[in-house]
């Protein structure tokens, strides 16, 4: 999948180079980004093959309750009611299809 997405990125990235001289400063933090991305592709993978798929995968898809979170310690931003709810809920979900 990472591949097939730089196939098309970099034809894109080469014809608007221009328009991406801004990108310096933000450098590091995309390297970052990408090395964390790496990181989490070789755990996921790593998890399937010694833990359960069920419960791996389950795991996994818990990703928006980490943005959620990080964006109320990070941002101090106070999530609406409805996205408490959601979180409850995915993590009593992932509680009851661990057990």
């Amino acid at each position: 999948m990472r591949a097939s997405f730089g196939a098309w990125l970099l034809p894109i990235l080469f014809t608007t180079r221009s328009a991406l001289g801004t990108v310096g400063p933000h450098l590091p933090g995309l390297i970052a980004l990408g090395a964390v991305d790496c990181l989490a592709s070789v755990a996921f993978a790593v998890a399937t093959s010694i833990g359960l798929l069920s419960i791996v995968a389950t795991f996994s898809s818990l990703y928006p309750v980490v943005t959620v979170m990080l964006s109320m310690v990070i941002l101090h931003e106070r999530p609406n009611r409805i996205q408490m709810t959601g979180v409850a809920l995915a993590l009593a979900g992932v509680g009851l299809v661990s057990v």
